[in-house]
């Protein structure tokens, strides 16, 4: 006997190998909504936004706008009243030893795209959206779990019924 045979004999896609597949899929969709928050969720590396840097590198706005070990802050230089020859050759040392100002960020962030073009923290940048998405995030798992107890109680009614 073929396979093809005893498919026929068993029988062909009915509404077992349906529901089946669908439960398969439905657990695969739910597997998946859980692991891409480890790509979405990357906290790209960023650094404040001087509009005057924004035709620099990455790696030259950091050297030339940003103190180290910072990212949030600038320093309080006039961009505007530099050439682009005088940012190009910038000396560090030089031209921040007497700054002690920072400017926190006031133009946004630079995000590095190297590796991500965008994530969930590059485009929800303030704290109260995240805050807002986080709590309709955590509604839909409370509404998720409330429909599998209520599934749940169903078919365990559906079952006790029957039982002698």
């Amino acid at each position: 006997m073929h396979f093809d045979d005893a498919l026929h004999e068993v029988g062909d896609t009915g509404a077992y190998q349906v529901g089946v597949y669908f439960m398969i899929a439905t657990m695969e969709f739910l597997a998946a909504d859980a692991i891409q928050m480890n790509f979405m969720g990357y906290d790209m590396p960023h650094w404040c936004r001087v509009p005057r840097l924004d035709n620099f590198t990455y790696t030259q706005q950091k050297y030339i706008a940003i103190p180290d070990d910072e990212q949030c802050e600038t320093f309080d230089l006039p961009w505007d009243s530099f050439t682009d020859d005088e940012l190009l050759d910038w000396d560090r040392t030089n031209r921040t030893a007497n700054v002690t100002d920072f400017v926190s960020c006031s133009n946004g962030w630079v995000y590095d795209q190297s590796e991500f073009v965008s994530t969930v923290n590059s485009e929800v940048v303030s704290k109260s959206k995240a805050v807002v998405l986080c709590c309709f995030e955590y509604c839909g798992e409370l509404h998720y779990i409330q429909l599998k107890i209520n599934q749940n109680a169903r078919d365990n009614a559906k079952f006790t019924k029957y039982t002698p």
